[in-house]
């Protein structure tokens, strides 16, 4: 993709902003904004964790499985 093209990005510099989750507790995120070439001024926003941090632990137990009402867990 050249520089200019529809769908363009460009990185802005990342920020930390703090969240209160109800089931996590405190997250400490970095905030990448991408601008969207090329459009009426579209921004795409993610959170991210920086590794190794509590805040990435916490992130990394939303993706383990839960357990079913019997407290089995299911197969995928």
């Amino acid at each position: 993709m050249t520089s200019g093209s529809i769908g363009a990005l460009l990185a802005a510099a990342g920020e930390t902003k703090e969240f209160s989750h109800p089931v996590l507790g405190p997250l400490v995120l970095r905030r990448h904004s991408l601008t969207v070439g090329e459009t009426d001024g579209q921004v795409v926003i993610a959170y991210q964790a920086e590794p190794g941090t509590p805040s990435a632990a916490a992130l990394a137990r939303l993706t383990a499985p839960a357990p079913d009402h019997d407290g089995t867990f299911r197969s995928t």
